[in-house]
């Protein structure tokens, strides 16, 4: 009987462990051939990396389509159309209860690229996501 519990309980942390991860990339040189590229009309969303809702899953939608779940400290690229595009970041789910989405519409341009960083702010009653445009300097320096 006792034996069952350890196995079961071990079964759950790495359950636990492994649905931390989302589809991003934790390593900028995944992204380094498009950044290098410069000016290629992408769109580069990373995730802080923090304590808070680190557990928590991201879900990152273009466009009306869903380009990643991200994970604590990871980061996507994906391909801007020209014109106004739609960027959204929501927390699915019972994990999502008391998490405000966020949400930006940006210009894109296939000789510009664009960066965001998200990040999780707690506050009274749950959290709020953001999403903050900046520049691919402070996005490096942030991502990596």
């Amino acid at each position: 009987m006792n034996k069952s519990i350890k196995i079961i309980s071990v079964i759950f942390l790495l359950f636990s462990l492994v649905s931390c991860a989302g589809t991003g990339s934790k390593s900028l040189s995944s992204v380094s051939t498009y950044l290098d590229e410069g000016g290629s009309g992408k769109v580069f969303i990373s995730r802080e990396s923090n304590f808070y809702a680190s557990a928590v899953l991201f879900t990152v939608t273009l466009n009306g389509q869903q380009i990643a779940k991200l994970g604590s400290g990871e980061l996507v690229s994906d391909s801007s159309n020209v014109g106004t595009n739609y960027l959204k970041i929501s927390v699915e789910g019972f994990q999502g209860i008391g998490i405000k989405d966020a949400s930006i519409s940006y210009q894109g341009d296939s000789s510009k690229d664009n960066f965001f960083i998200i990040s999780i702010k707690p506050n009274l009653f749950g959290a709020e996501l953001k999403l903050i445009e900046t520049t691919e300097s402070t996005w490096k320096s942030e991502s990596g």
